[in-house]
This record gives structure tokens, sequence and C-alpha cells, in this order.
């Protein structure tokens, strides 16, 4: 998990996920409670980007709470802190991917739920057939969040309208801020764009 960049927000989700399958007795950590983890956050992204693709909240959720009422459970003091299982890592890594394809440096909740419907196993089945397919949610992005990305902000991760254009070599620019700076170490982000007032981004 250290070697992923989680926002604020997707760090609390994954917090709540192993808090959540700790106080139930899950000895790991899975999908179904990633996501009912996100889908308990009133002020992220990932409650309105499943009603943008058209989910009932309250069926996904109740279908979510039949899962986890099916996970065998464990008792007693020895019990330890539960972990990541691999099908949750494979959710995080997907996210991760998915984060890299859209120019986006960190993983946002949004993210997450595209990695749960790319490889959240039973719980990526129960979206899908939900209509919160990966592709569905991707074509909501803009509805919910705009053209902002996810990008590194002076103390934390932050959406901003950022750009990552290719240079003629071929090589993705580093993000360019609101107010219009090149990243370090890019020879020709500086020629673009174009110089224009910044409250015009």
């Amino acid at each position: 998990m250290d070697t992923y960049k989680l926002t604020t927000k997707s760090q609390e989700a994954v917090a709540e996920a192993v808090r959540r399958a700790g106080v139930e007795g899950h000895p790991h950590v899975e999908p179904v409670h990633v996501l009912l983890a996100l889908m308990g956050q009133t002020d992220s992204t990932a409650a309105p980007l499943l009603e943008a693709v058209g989910v009932d909240l309250a069926a996904l959720r109740a279908d979510a709470e039949q899962v986890a009422g099916r996970l065998p459970r464990a008792t007693g003091a020895t019990v330890s802190s539960p972990g990541m299982d691999r099908p949750s890592m494979q959710v995080i890594t997907a996210a991760a991917k998915r984060a890299a394809d859209l120019g986006d440096e960190y993983i946002s909740t949004e993210h997450l739920l595209v990695g749960l419907a790319d490889e959240g196993g039973e719980i990526a089945s129960i979206m899908r057939r939900r209509g919160a397919t990966a592709d569905a949610l991707l074509a909501a992005f803009e509805a919910v969040r705009g053209r902002a990305r996810v990008c590194r902000g002076r103390r934390a991760p932050e959406r901003t309208r950022c750009r990552t254009p290719r240079d003629p070599s071929g090589r993705r620019l580093r993000c360019l801020r609101r107010r219009g700076r090149p990243g370090p170490r890019s020879r020709t982000a500086a020629r673009w764009p174009p110089a224009r007032p910044a409250s015009t981004w």
C-alpha cells in the first residue's frame, strides 16, 4: 500500500474498510469492504459517480451488505488486525493504472470505484449488474468532476484543471497548474499552451 499515492479521501476509505473488516471479525479486507466504505462517504465523488451512471444506491448497498454477511468470521483475543487480501490489492492496482491513464497523479475515490468494477470479483459482477461498469464510470468522470485532474497541491493532493499534453518526442509533460506554470524538467512545457489569463482555465 505504501507504494500507492492515495488522496485523503481514498486513504480514509481504505482505513474505514480496514476498520469495518475488523469490527465484523473478518480476517481480510475484501473488495466489499472498500465499496461499502466508499458508499459511506458523504463528501466524496463516489456516490455521485454511481448515481451518474444510474445506480440505485440503496439496492447496491443491500447487495454489498449481503456479500459482507456471508464472509467468514474470526473471534478470540488472538485474532490479528485484518490485512488487505489479494483481490483488494488488485483493485487498488487497477485503480492506479486507471489514474495513470487519465494523467492523474493520485488515486482518488472514483479511481477506486473503477478498480472495483475492473477487479472486484463478486462485487464487480454486482456493480456491473447494477449498471456500474468500468466503461460507464469512466464516461461519467467529466460529469462528476469536470475536466479537473488529481494533481499534487502545495500541501496535499487536490483537484485542479491541469493538463498533460505530450511534447514532440511523445513524452507526457508534467501537469500544468492552474497558474499556468510548467513542471520542472520539461523543456517544451514553457511553449505550451500559449500564455493566457489564468481566469480562463
